[in-house]
C-alpha cells in the first residue's frame, strides 16, 4: 500500500524527480512515515511527511516558517455551528493538501527521499503542494458570482453542495465522499455526485457522526483491553479520547484524575502499578467500554418538547487514593 501511494505520487505530479544531487542552498529533506487505520472504508494507509522533524543543526522546517495568522475558526465554534442547522452535508477535499503549486524557489524545502526496493539507489524527489490559504482566497473571489457558496466555503464547507462544488471544481479542489442526514439529497437529479449511503459511519472534524440517524458516537479501538497498565499505556489510551465539544467531560475527568495520581507517585514510565491504581485502572477500561452506548444528538433541537440528547446514562465508576468512596458520574439528557 505504501507503494502504490507513492506511485501514485508521482504519476499525478504531486512530486517529482530530481537530479538525485543533494542542492548547495539551502535546503531541507522531510521525513515521511506511514499511518495505518484498517478500520477505515476509504484509506486504510497514509503517508505522513514529518516538517517538525530536525535536521542535524536541530532546526525543523516549522521552525522557520512564518507563522501567519490563524484563518480557520476554532475547531469548537465550528463544531457548534454545525450543530444549529437541521439538515447537514459534510464532504472532504479530495487530496486538497496536494493541488496547489509551491514556488520553483521554495521546492528544496521540500525535498524527500525514496526508492521502490532497497536495491535501488536512494533518488530525491521534491514536493511542490500548498493548499489551506488557496482554498480561503477562492471563497473569498467567490463572493461576487457565488455568496451563499463562498460563506459556506470559509466557513463550514457545509450545505449548498451544487453550488460549492462547482466554486470548489475551478481551482482543481474536488469534493469526494459526500454524507448527508438528508436523503432526498442523494436522490435529487440536481446532484453533481452521489452522496454516501446515509447508513455510514464518518468522522466530521474528527467527531464520529451517524448522519442516517444523525448523531454522534464514540468509539475506541479495543486494543487497550491487553495494554499492561503503566504510565506510559494509560496517558496513551487517554490520549485517544478526541472530545472537542467535552462530551465526555465526566470520563475525561477521571482519567486526568487516575493519570495525576501517577505523577504524584512518581512512578516511571513502564513501572508496573500498585493494586489500588491497578483496580482503578481495569474499572476505567470498564468504562471505555461502554462509548459505544453514548449517542449525542448532531442537531439542537429549536423544540422544547424534544431532547437534545438520547439516552445516555452511562455510569463512570473509578476508585481515586484521594477519595474516601467511588464517585459516579452519568450523562443525563439535555433540553434547550
Amino acid at each position: 500500500m505504501y507503494l502504490e501511494f507513492m506511485e501514485e505520487y508521482e504519476a499525478m505530479g504531486h512530486m517529482s524527480s530530481t537530479n538525485n544531487k543533494i542542492p548547495e542552498s539551502p535546503h531541507y529533506f522531510i521525513p515521511h512515515q506511514c499511518v495505518l487505520r484498517p478500520q477505515s472504508n476509504s484509506t486504510k494507509l497514509r503517508v505522513v511527511f514529518d516538517a517538525s522533524s530536525r535536521t542535524s543543526t536541530q532546526v525543523a522546517l516549522n521552525d522557520i516558517l512564518m507563522v501567519g495568522p490563524t484563518i480557520q475558526e476554532e475547531l469548537y465554534s465550528t463544531l457548534l455551528r454545525f450543530r444549529l442547522h437541521k439538515f447537514a452535508l459534510a464532504a472532504d477535499v479530495k487530496k486538497m493538501y496536494r493541488q496547489v503549486m509551491v514556488d520553483e524557489a521554495d521546492r528544496n524545502f521540500k525535498l524527500i527521499v525514496w526508492r521502490r526496493d532497497p536495491s535501488e539507489s536512494l533518488k530525491i524527489f521534491k514536493r511542490p503542494y500548498l493548499a489551506l490559504r488557496c482554498l480561503m482566497r477562492l471563497g473569498e473571489i467567490a463572493q461576487d458570482s457565488c455568496p451563499k457558496a463562498a460563506k459556506v466555503i470559509q466557513n463550514d464547507l457545509l450545505g449548498l453542495r451544487d453550488e460549492v462544488f462547482q466554486v470548489l471544481q475551478v481551482a482543481g479542489f474536488k469534493l469526494a465522499k459526500w454524507f448527508s442526514n438528508c436523503p432526498e439529497w442523494s436522490a435529487s437529479e440536481s446532484a453533481v455526485i452521489p452522496l454516501t449511503a446515509d447508513s455510514d459511519v464518518t468522522k466530521t472534524l474528527g467527531v464520529l457522526w451517524l448522519p442516517g440517524k444523525d448523531y454522534f458516537q464514540f468509539r475506541l479501538d479495543d486494543s487497550f483491553l491487553d495494554l499492561r497498565a503503566t504510565k506510559r499505556n494509560i496517558l496513551s489510551v487517554t490520549a485517544r479520547l478526541f472530545d472537542p465539544l467535552g462530551l465526555l467531560c465526566p470520563l475525561v475527568t477521571r482519567a486526568k484524575m487516575l493519570l495525576q495520581e501517577l505523577w504524584l507517585r512518581k512512578l516511571d514510565w513502564d513501572e508496573s502499578l500498585p493494586m489500588q491504581l491497578q483496580t482503578s485502572w481495569e474499572a476505567f477500561k470498564g468504562t471505555l467500554l461502554q462509548l459505544p452506548k453514548i449517542k449525542v444528538s448532531r442537531f439542537v433541537h429549536t423544540d422544547t418538547k424534544v431532547p437534545a440528547v438520547h439516552v445516555y446514562m452511562v455510569s463512570l465508576t473509578l476508585p481515586c487514593e484521594h477519595m474516601e468512596r467511588a464517585s459516579t458520574f452519568a450523562l443525563v439528557p439535555l433540553k434547550v
